[in-house]
């Protein structure tokens, strides 16, 4: 996998994959914040993926859009419900099912500035993509909207499997941070592989 570190959207695509990291050793995030922010990249990844599809044309694609809106966001809904409730709902860091706990965690992660950059930065990544890889190269003229449909979950699967199934574990067997970490890594060299998929950034 040849990188153009040259590329915007590549740097920003790195930038935001290792800020989580930033969080844990200066910050002091712990796994609730780290995972929260990759639920919230999954909302914002859908949004860019609905963006995408109505710059395409086609008979259905009203339809289409919906039904991607509605499937994508009951995903979102069942994620965020385990994550806040498995993850967030105990303050000593073990898993425990405390749904207000969970919530005022939640809502709590948005008064850190340093949170809200994190989320702003994968605003700014996934924006840059968007428009450079597939709105200024017109790629939406000859663009599947069926495949378009599916195309943020190529990316998510990777996220789930890596970065929140690896919190699970970190939790579970009460691995230091530094396994976070690790984990956090993985994440961003599979997320650039994926990337690299999508679009050929080695030459662009």
């Amino acid at each position: 996998m040849k990188i153009n570190f040259k590329d915007h959207s590549v740097l920003t695509l790195i930038v935001v994959n290792l800020f989580p990291i930033l969080g844990v050793i200066i910050f002091g995030w712990d796994i609730f914040e780290v995972v929260m922010l990759y639920v919230i990249e999954t909302i914002i990844i859908g949004t860019y993926n609905v963006i995408k599809m109505l710059f395409v044309k086609g008979d259905k694609k009203r339809f289409t859009i919906m039904f991607f809106i509605i499937h994508y966001n009951f995903f979102i809904l069942i994620q965020s419900i385990f994550v806040i409730v498995l993850i967030g709902g105990d303050n000593d860091g073990n898993m425990g099912p405390d749904v207000g706990q969970g919530f005022h965690n939640l809502f709590s992660l948005f008064s850190f500035r340093d949170f809200k950059i994190a989320v702003l930065l994968m605003v700014i990544s996934q924006g840059i993509a968007v428009y450079k890889h597939f709105i200024k190269p017109k790629l939406y003229q000859h663009a599947d909207l069926e495949k378009l449909m599916m195309e943020p979950y190529k990316r998510i699967f990777v996220q789930q499997f890596m970065a929140i199934g690896g919190s699970f574990i970190v939790m579970m067997l009460q691995a230091p941070m530094g396994f976070l970490i690790i984990l956090i890594l993985m994440k961003t060299f599979f997320d650039l592989r994926a990337y690299h998929k999508t679009h050929d950034i080695s030459k662009t």
